[in-house]
Formats: structure tokens, C-alpha cells, sequence
């Protein structure tokens, strides 16, 4: 994988690299795409991880690094954050929002 390679990346590389991790180990994973933290092209990628028999969302990118600043002028710091990692659906919905059918179908239900 080029991220792992390159070791840089936003949040399509990190939900890919995440994925295919999942995959060697036999994990369920989906990769989502959609929208997050504002409404209007804040075009972003997480996943959804089953463990357990219970489905996560999982935002690797958020729950790795805070960033501040514009896009292209951005402070990168390391710092974790564990409300983004094995999310439960109604706190991920509140900042993350798709059309995506797996979210639909298998974390949508599994909350209710």
C-alpha cells in the first residue's frame, strides 16, 4: 500500500490502510465515504468494524490526530482520540453523515 509506504495520508488512506489490515486478519470491515463535520463538501472516508457480532464505527483519522487551522496551512498533532474509535452509531452521526448502504443497513439497525 502507498500509505504505508509514504507513511502520510488524509482520511481515504488511513479507512483504506485500516481496511485492508482488517482483511488479513479476518476482520469485517467496510470502508464508508461521506460527510463529516460540516454539511457542505466536507467530503470525508471512516469505516465499520465487526467485532463480536456487534458493528463499530471506526474513524481512524479523527481518532488519530487533531487538526487545526485551514487545509493547506494545517498543525497536524498526534493525540488520540477515543470517541472516534469503536463509536457507537448515534455519537459518530452526530459529525459524520452518508448515503452509504452498509451504514444503513448494518450500523443504523444495530443501534436501535
Amino acid at each position: 500500500m502507498i500509505v504505508y509506504k509514504r507513511k502520510k495520508a488524509v482520511c481515504g488512506g488511513f479507512s483504506s490502510l485500516f481496511k485492508a489490515m482488517c482483511d488479513e486478519a479476518k476482520i469485517k470491515c467496510i470502508y464508508i465515504t461521506g460527510q463529516a463535520g460540516c454539511t457542505d463538501n466536507c467530503w470525508h472516508a471512516w469505516n465499520i468494524v465487526k467485532l463480536d457480532g456487534v458493528w463499530y464505527s471506526m474513524d481512524i483519522t479523527w481518532a488519530s490526530s487533531q487538526i487545526s487551522g485551514l487545509v493547506r496551512n494545517t498543525k497536524y498533532t498526534k493525540q488520540f482520540d477515543e470517541s472516534y474509535w469503536m463509536a457507537d452509531y448515534k455519537l459518530m452521526a452526530k459529525d459524520h453523515w452518508t448515503d452509504d448502504s452498509y451504514w444503513q443497513e448494518y450500523i443504523v439497525p444495530s443501534s436501535k
